[in-house]
């Protein structure tokens, strides 16, 4: 494994560059749990997973939790890749997850790694260091997050896919709210200003209810 102090010494900006040194967090996307890791590039440490019921953005934004709480400066997600580096329907799943996590942490850079054999690796690890085979499938995912995350700093982000350069910032402030109208995500703000717009064009479903109601009392 890389060691600490020439991690510490590969420090990128948010201009691209991998941060080495810098509080990381792995993602494992599942289609039913998400796996959890937290590193600076020495020791990485599991993290709860996640449950995932089908909701992208809520998804995203108990990500994003996390990542404001621990002060993330950089995120990987695992890209599940086929036995010959292809994409497939997981890894374009991920890809789709992607974007509400874009918008839900929107601050630090977001990066996609190579992750094949990432799950057979944790579940060989679990198994050899005696846990109990009914609690492996219980740690498995952040397990995995963890092997995602020493993978990373081991090859020094090399050949990392930048998806989002982030915009910077310690202040994370207010977390953002993703919505989702079956179009793909957006912010909460963005899906307001839409229905504001829709409304005064007089196609928000309400308001032509409403509208109706209205023509209805006058024939009367």
């Amino acid at each position: 494994m890389l060691n600490f102090l020439s991690a510490v010494c590969c420090i990128g900006g948010s201009d691209g560059k991998v941060h080495l040194g810098k509080k990381t967090l792995a993602v494992d996307y599942g289609l039913r749990r998400v796996g959890l890791a937290l590193s600076v590039g020495i020791a990485p440490r599991r993290l709860n997973k996640i449950y995932n019921r089908g909701n992208l953005g809520e998804v995203a934004r108990r990500i994003s939790d996390v990542a404001r709480r621990e002060m993330v400066l950089q995120v990987v997600v695992g890209l599940p890749l086929n036995s010959k580096g292809d994409e497939g329907e997981q890894a374009a799943a991920t890809r789709k997850f992607c974007e509400y996590l874009r918008i839900a942490l929107p601050e630090p850079p977001i990066y996609l790694w190579d992750e094949r054999f990432s799950t057979q690796t944790a579940r060989n690890r679990l198994m050899s260091s005696k846990t109990y085979r009914n609690q492996v499938e219980n740690f498995v995912d952040s397990e995995a997050a963890v092997a995602i995350l020493e993978d990373f700093f081991e090859n020094s982000g090399d050949d990392a896919e930048l998806l989002y350069p982030g915009r910077g910032g310690l202040d994370y402030g207010k977390p953002q709210q993703v919505s989702d109208n079956g179009d793909g995500p957006r912010s909460f703000k963005a899906w307001k200003q839409g229905l504001i717009q829709m409304s005064d064009e007089g196609r928000n479903p309400r308001s032509q209810e409403r509208k109706k109601k209205k023509r209805k009392r006058g024939k009367k």
